[in-house]
């Protein structure tokens, strides 16, 4: 995945689990040795949560926020990519 920004560019290998980012944001490039399974550790944390063991990491409106906000973006990057 390449996200171009004015100043630069974050291009993320989720198969290879690298990060390349050119922009002026500091961004943990060593994601795969300090969170080895990304899914599980989320998995772990949901259910969690649905078992009142562990508060939730955002609030139900952050988290339709971000929702929203992901949906626009896809909807734009197929806009101007024509992909899907």
């Amino acid at each position: 995945m390449k996200l171009l920004f004015e100043d630069g560019e974050v291009e993320v290998d989720f198969i290879k689990r690298t990060v390349a980012n050119t922009t002026r944001f500091t961004l943990n490039a060593r994601f795969a040795s300090d969170l080895p399974d990304p899914l599980g550790v989320a998995d772990e944390g949901f259910f969690a949560a649905c078992l009142g063991l562990a508060e939730t990491p955002v609030s139900g409106e952050t988290a339709a926020f971000a929702v929203a906000t992901a949906e626009k973006l896809a909807s734009h990057a197929v806009m101007n990519t024509g992909n899907s």
